[in-house]
């Protein structure tokens, strides 16, 4: 058998973290899954930027995490819960969540954020009337539908 695996990513890294940290912690249960979504946009920003791409997915995971927590009102003005949970996750983690290498990374995907440069943009698909060509292959007529897409990088057409 060949076999082909992969290590962890951030994303799973991330899942685990609050599934260990949701039962002890009622505002981290409350708020699962706006933490959940706000550390997947931001892992996914992570993979945009090269310098990112050597990190360990842990540390990622942690960073969008940490910033994550940020977002919540109830966190964020409580600074004994904010504590109490940054302790709890670098017990899991088993790393210093104080160290400079983890709060640059924080406030480089915090950065990557708040760009106003729109990263991915969205891609539309403008179907226009179907156009069937007749097309000869091997002596068999084929017809098939012609659709046109646009990115919104065009401009006006």
């Amino acid at each position: 058998l060949q076999w082909r695996l992969n290590g962890p990513t951030a994303l799973s890294f991330v899942e685990q973290f609050l599934a260990a940290l949701s039962p002890k912690h009622a505002s981290i249960q409350a708020n699962y899954d706006d933490i959940f979504e706000h550390a997947k946009y931001q892992i996914e920003l992570s993979v945009t930027e090269f310098s990112m791409t050597t990190l360990r997915q842990n540390d990622i995971a942690i960073a969008a995490l940490a910033n994550s927590i940020q977002r919540i009102p109830s966190i964020h003005s409580s600074m004994m819960e904010r504590m109490s949970f940054m302790t709890a996750m670098g017990d899991i983690a088993q790393t210093d969540l104080a160290s400079q290498g983890l709060l640059q990374l924080a406030q480089d995907l915090q950065r990557l954020q708040n760009d106003k440069v729109p990263i991915i943009q969205k891609r539309t698909v403008v179907s226009t009337q179907p156009h069937w060509r007749a097309e000869s292959r091997g002596g068999k007529r084929h017809s098939s539908p012609t659709f046109v897409g646009r990115s919104g990088n065009e401009g006006d057409l």
